[in-house]
């Protein structure tokens, strides 16, 4: 054994000791960064409240969402278009603005509050607090197919709601679709914007968007309604004839309007931004969409995002800030049959020429961690490293 001994050849480990040792550190080190990686993967998926990514539902369809904060500072809910499922209009409730959870419906099928006078195509509503009612404000189609505002009320955002019976508003020449209502801040009035569907018309025409002052009560309205943002020819590839899905904010001492073009089926579905110094207009339109689809058409996750909320939350550390909810299709599955559209959320800011941006300017939906809407700036979670105080690392 001795002359075996004295004859073998030194191994790579005892001719180069320190090598070897180099080579265990390393993959001491791979194994420690995989398992951080595990537990960061473990946080993205919901377990850290203080942070999420989109989609914040990857299943469920929430098409042209509509959130409300309710006047109590505790509850959010969320209403979405609900086409012709038997259940009218989803309501779903959250008090992160993350978490969602399905509570009823409006109208629910079979309910003797299902009214009479909708037949079908049942898009986009709103739910809104006003003087001690909640209204919700919606647009179908009656027994002359000819889509018209409706509008039904309750004490409670969860119903049962009463509907007027009748249509809020109906135009024998177009269809109406698209409602917002919004409370001026300025005048104190509730103003009342929608839709002009033109562009379904054969041929198509330029799409409008109007504006009419709503009664104290919410339930009827008053005086003429002013065209205040209408599509146009210079924009005709890009607009295609319509601009919709409007949604108005007051800030900085300005009147943004939200709105989405060209059509929801496309990929290129976007939401833009219009401004002006009073709610009726004239608005002058944004130079670039506030939220579009990344890269299309090698986008790997979202495609026309559009029809958004944008509403005003209070954080934990008392911070205000406006958050965007939109709706989004994953790529390559737009319009196939069964394939939801998604939530997806970013803040809202401004940049130095007034204009609101999001995701800090990246103006498309984010795909990697955020800090949670209502989540403090300086996170308590272990690890958690602000950046740009709305993108987040793991350490």
């Amino acid at each position: 054994n001795a002359e075996y001994m004295g004859k073998r050849k030194k191994t790579n480990a005892e001719k180069h000791p320190k090598k070897m040792l180099l080579s265990y550190v390393r993959l001491l080190s791979f194994a420690v960064l995989y398992i951080v990686a595990i537990l960061n993967a473990a946080v993205v998926y919901g377990k850290d409240p203080n942070t999420y990514t989109n989609p914040v539902d990857p299943v469920s369809d929430m098409g042209d969402p509509s959130v409300l904060a309710d006047p109590n500072g505790v509850d959010f809910y969320l209403i979405s278009s609900s086409l012709n499922r038997p259940d009218r209009y989803t309501i779903r409730h959250s008090t992160d603005l993350v978490n969602w959870e399905v509570k009823g419906a409006v109208f629910p099928d079979g309910s003797p509050q299902m009214p009479s006078w909708p037949v079908k195509d049942f898009w986009a509503a709103e739910m809104h607090f006003i003087n001690g009612k909640y209204i919700v404000y919606y647009p179908a189609r009656d027994n002359t197919s000819l889509h018209c505002l409706g509008a039904a009320y309750s004490t409670s955002p969860l119903g049962p709601y009463t509907d007027l019976g009748r249509p809020l508003l109906r135009d024998v020449s177009v269809g109406l679709i698209d409602p917002h209502h919004f409370w001026d801040p300025v005048s104190k009035k509730h103003l009342l914007y929608f839709k002009g569907d033109y562009n379904a018309k054969v041929p198509p025409q330029q799409s409008i968007i109007w504006v009419q002052e709503l009664a104290e009560d919410g339930l009827s309205l008053v005086g003429e309604r002013t065209p205040v943002l209408h599509s146009e020819w210079s924009k005709l590839i890009s607009e295609q004839f319509i601009v919709e899905a409007p949604w108005m904010i007051y800030e900085n001492n300005m009147y943004y309007l939200f709105y989405s073009t060209p059509g929801v089926n496309l990929p290129i579905y976007s939401v833009h931004a219009a401004r002006s110094s009073s709610p009726f207009g004239p608005f002058e339109k944004a130079p670039h969409a506030l939220l579009h689809t990344r890269g299309w058409p090698i986008n790997p996750r979202f495609w026309g995002p559009g029809h958004c909320s944008v509403v005003r939350v209070r954080a934990q550390d008392g911070e205000e800030r406006l958050y965007i909810f939109a709706s989004s299709w994953e790529a390559w599955k737009i319009s196939l049959k069964d394939y939801p559209r998604l939530l997806v959320i970013d803040r809202v800011q401004f940049d130095d020429q007034g204009w609101p941006t999001v995701d800090n300017g990246n103006n498309c939906p984010s795909e990697t961690l955020r800090l949670a809407p209502l989540a403090p700036l300086s996170p308590s979670s272990e690890g958690v490293v602000g950046i740009d105080q709305t993108v987040f690392t793991y350490l």
